[in-house]
């Protein structure tokens, strides 16, 4: 009977931690969005009147080849679901944007559907946020960057705010008005928890990855490995000098280089040093 128990008790630890696990991910997930167009997510991507550019820091370059040009991002239809596209507005706040037009005579509007409390397919419009100022943080009604607040907005009104706060995203198309030639660039659309005062003003530096010819990667690899082997050569002859005179340092640097356990990794350890545990028990109970 008490192995039994004992059994019980170790199945209920680990499903607890798993739960735990389970939980704190889902949250994590549903605490920032970002919508801007991507080509090679899940969601639906398209285009029409433009050639559209991706950076690596998720910056992108629309260039008109047409007097009007849509980027679209399809999230989920009525009968398929592409992507996730959800956000806790209780955590993630603000819809935060920063765009540039390369002529004064372009126009831009971006039109997104969302499901909220009382509706679904609400419409979310950036000339719509530019029309009720009250809720900007951040920004105006006339600048090219803004952090608006979405939770307040919602909250204030009647049925508007689903009773998890989670806002579910159906699509969104960014339409730029202009002249052949002109260019739209979008630094950020996002839903997040917060924002920086500079926001707006700085731009994100391009982390585009560097391309490297065949000969200066082959060149790059000799002098790496030259300079592993001397190295290597340098650090043998050293701790050989040092090893009697150094064991605290020595000592102090091995236990510097482990890796700081994250939030995840100790719901794990609980679990297997509860597993352990109580399989010690049943050990020792049956001596």
């Amino acid at each position: 009977m008490k192995k039994l128990l004992i059994f019980v008790l170790t199945l209920t630890v680990v499903a607890s931690c798993v739960a735990a696990l389970i939980i704190n991910a889902s949250a994590e997930d549903n605490t920032y969005l970002d919508l801007r167009p991507v080509e090679d997510g899940d969601a639906e991507y398209s285009v029409t009147g433009a050639d559209v550019e991706f950076k690596g820091n998720g910056t992108v370059v629309v260039t008109l080849t047409s007097t009007t040009a849509t980027v679209s991002m399809i999230y989920k239809t009525s009968g398929t679901v592409n992507q996730e596209a959800n956000v806790d507005v209780s955590v993630a706040k603000y819809v935060k944007y920063f765009f540039a037009l390369s002529a004064e005579t372009m126009t831009l509007d971006i039109h997104a559907h969302y499901d909220r409390g009382n509706k679904d397919n609400a419409d979310l419009y950036l000339s719509g946020m530019r029309t009720s100022p009250d809720y900007f943080e951040l920004g105006d009604a006339t600048s090219k960057y803004g952090a608006w607040d979405i939770y307040d907005y919602l909250s204030s009104r009647e049925g508007y705010l689903p009773s998890d706060n989670i806002i579910k995203f159906s699509d969104i198309v960014y339409t730029i008005n202009g002249a052949v030639g002109d260019v739209f660039t979008l630094y950020n659309f996002e839903v997040a928890e917060d924002f920086d005062e500079d926001f707006g003003t700085v731009i994100p530096p391009d982390d585009d990855p560097l391309e490297i010819s065949e000969d200066e990667s082959s060149e790059e690899e000799v002098s790496e490995e030259t300079s592993e082997a001397t190295s290597e050569a340098t650090s043998e002859a050293t701790s050989e000098e040092e090893s009697e005179e150094e064991p605290v340092e020595e000592s102090s640097q091995e236990t510097s280089s482990g890796t700081t356990p994250t939030g995840d990794s100790g719901f794990v350890a609980l679990a297997i040093i509860s597993v352990i545990a109580l399989a010690g028990a049943v050990v020792i109970k049956k001596k």
